[in-house]
């Protein structure tokens, strides 16, 4: 399976600022949701915010659990635990691109217990892509 893969995804822009994407971080579930996401529930420890939730790729369902680390105003690191991405890191951070449009930018060194190096890069490239698209709705419901 996927030794390593590095896959950095430039050029996401969203139509709002890095206040406004925060304060769809901290919103309620009504507003930051994620359909490709099922069952998504947070898990706080001491000292650990971690996220767990299953999707579907290529008709077949797995559950994901990452610990999610942010570091607010740039961005958030996930580092995942469990599942198909298990011991890979991404950091998705944020760049003021004017006074209501910021760019997003993901890099990540992403490993698969379970996926060859082409459909981890496939998988990932359309997680990504899934969960900006969405983010991009849930930003339109945020005054």
């Amino acid at each position: 399976m996927a030794e390593m893969v590095f896959i950095l995804d430039e050029g996401g822009i969203f139509d709002a600022s890095v206040e406004k994407i925060w304060k769809l971080f901290s919103s309620n579930s009504n507003e930051h949701e994620h359909p490709s996401m099922k069952n998504l529930r947070v898990e706080r420890t001491e000292g650990a915010v971690f996220l767990l939730w299953d999707t579907e790729w290529k008709k077949s369902m797995s559950s994901h659990k990452a610990k999610f680390t942010a570091y607010r105003p740039l961005g958030f690191a996930l580092d995942y635990v469990e599942g198909p991405f298990s011991a890979s890191r991404e950091f998705e951070y944020y760049v003021p691109r004017g006074p209501n449009r910021t760019e997003v930018i993901s890099a990540g060194e992403w490993k698969s217990p379970t996926l060859a190096e082409d459909e981890l890069k496939e998988a990932v490239t359309f997680f990504l892509k899934t969960w900006f698209e969405e983010d991009e709705k849930n930003l339109a419901k945020i005054k």
